[in-house]
């Protein structure tokens, strides 16, 4: 199973590419290093509410709880948070929600469910836990 975050909001989400620092030329891709590649690329979900969603892999983001992060769970996080402060600041936004579940579960179950203030959130908080909920809200 692939772990993911889900992401939804009361403005629309930017979709594509986070974090590609790739050469490209026509259909040709190329990466100097694996720190290099895209850390998210996220899609639009459809759904019959008035709110956004969208997803993306989450494999390159650190657990919780890990001690050492690897450059490119570093770069994946830090990626993350700028793209939830740019959504506020860019859309005037006033929530935030991200889901962090294996593929296949996202409709599951919510084990662990948290909400912070955008002036309180810290990179820390972005790190992936199975079956958790975070709410950011302005």
């Amino acid at each position: 199973m692939t772990e993911y975050i889900y992401l939804a909001s009361d403005k629309p989400l930017a979709l594509g590419s986070v974090g590609d620092r790739g050469i490209h030329i026509g259909n040709l891709s190329w990466y100097p290093t694996e720190n290099a590649a895209e850390s998210f690329y996220f899609e639009e979900l459809e759904n019959e509410k008035n709110i956004y969603e969208t997803d993306s892999y989450a494999y390159k983001l650190p657990e919780r709880g890990t001690k050492k992060v690897s450059g490119m769970e570093r770069k994946a996080v830090s990626l993350l948070y700028d793209y939830i402060k740019a959504h506020f600041a860019e859309n005037d936004a006033y929530f935030l929600t991200i889901k962090f579940v294996l593929n296949g579960y996202e409709n599951g179950f919510v084990k662990e469910k948290r909400s912070i203030k955008l002036e309180e959130l810290q990179k820390v908080d972005l790190y992936y836990s199975e079956a958790a909920l975070l709410e950011v809200v302005k």
